[in-house]
C-alpha cells in the first residue's frame, strides 16, 4: 500500500495514525466475519462438531454432573470447557456458551436462567474458636477484594453488618485462592453456599446474605444451532428437577 503502518521502537511496534485506521477497519472486518460464521452455525442441525463453554471455576462443582450426562447423551459433540472470570466475547467465538452470575442477560445475548446461588459469610473452625463462638462479625479479621476490582458493595455491607471490621488481606477473583485463605484462618469472607458448606474445616456464619442468578448465555444467532440448543436444553432439564444441583444452593 506504500503507507507506513507501524513504527519500531525499543519497547515494541507502535501503530502510526494510518495504522490505527487500518486496525479499526480490520476489527470491523473481523466482526463481520464472525457474524457470518454465527449465522451459518445457526443453521447447523447436526449434533456433532465443537462446542466451547466458558464458566468460572468454583461453579463447576454443581455443574459437573450435568456436563457428564451431556457428554454421555451426545457423544458426537466435541466439548471444550474453559474457566475464567474475565469477560469472553461470544461474537469473536471465544465461547459458544457462557455460564455467568448476572442480574440479567447482557444486551444482545439470549439467556436461560438456571437458578440462583446463595452467598454467606464463612470462617475456619480454628478462627471461630480463636475469636469466640458468640463474637460479632466486626471482631473477626476479614478478607477484602483487590482494590482494582469493583468492591464498593463489600465496603457498604461491612459498614452495615460489621462496622469497624479490619481487612487483613485482599484477594483477586480466584475462587481457589479465596477458599484456601478462608480455610487457612486468615480471615472471614463470602463463599457460595454450595462451596462453603462442602469445604472441610470451614463453617457458615449465619444465613445467606445475598443471591445471584445463574445464567446460560449465547448469541441470538446461535440459538438454532443444534448442539448449542441441545446443551442449553439439557442443562436446564438437569437443573429443573426437584433434586437439581442448585437445590441446596438456592
Amino acid at each position: 500500500m506504500g503507507v507506513r503502518l507501524f513504527d519500531r521502537r525499543p519497547d515494541g511496534l507502535h501503530a502510526t495514525p494510518a495504522g490505527q485506521q487500518m486496525v479499526a477497519v480490520a476489527e470491523r472486518v473481523e466482526f463481520e466475519v464472525h457474524a457470518a460464521e454465527s449465522l451459518v452455525m445457526g443453521q447447523d442441525t447436526d449434533l456433532r462438531g465443537s462446542l466451547r463453554v466458558s464458566l468460572f471455576d468454583d461453579i463447576f462443582r454443581v455443574l459437573a454432573g450435568g456436563f457428564g450426562s451431556f457428554i454421555q447423551r451426545y457423544p458426537g459433540v466435541d466439548l471444550t470447557i474453559t474457566s475464567t472470570l474475565d469477560t469472553v466475547s461470544l461474537t469473536r467465538r471465544e465461547a459458544d456458551i457462557a455460564i455467568r452470575l448476572s442480574e440479567s442477560p447482557p444486551e444482545g445475548l439470549l439467556g436461560r436462567r438456571l437458578g440462583s446461588v446463595n452467598f454467606a459469610v464463612y470462617a475456619s473452625e480454628a478462627l471461630i474458636a480463636q475469636v469466640g463462638e458468640d463474637a460479632p462479625l466486626q471482631d473477626y479479621p476479614w478478607l477484602g477484594w483487590d482494590e482494582r476490582l469493583p468492591g464498593k458493595w463489600l465496603d457498604t455491607w461491612l459498614n452495615d453488618n460489621a462496622p469497624g471490621a479490619k481487612i487483613v488481606a485482599r484477594i483477586d477473583e480466584s475462587a481457589i485462592l479465596r477458599k484456601q485463605a478462608i480455610a487457612a484462618g486468615i480471615g472471614a469472607f463470602f463463599m457460595p453456599c454450595y462451596e462453603g458448606d462442602a469445604t472441610p474445616g470451614v463453617r457458615r456464619m449465619g444465613p445467606p446474605q445475598f443471591s445471584r442468578p445463574l445464567w446460560l448465555l449465547t448469541l441470538m444467532e446461535l440459538r438454532h444451532t443444534s448442539r448449542v440448543r441441545a446443551f442449553m436444553d439439557h442443562m436446564q432439564e438437569v437443573f429443573s428437577t426437584p433434586k437439581g444441583p442448585l437445590t441446596d444452593a438456592s
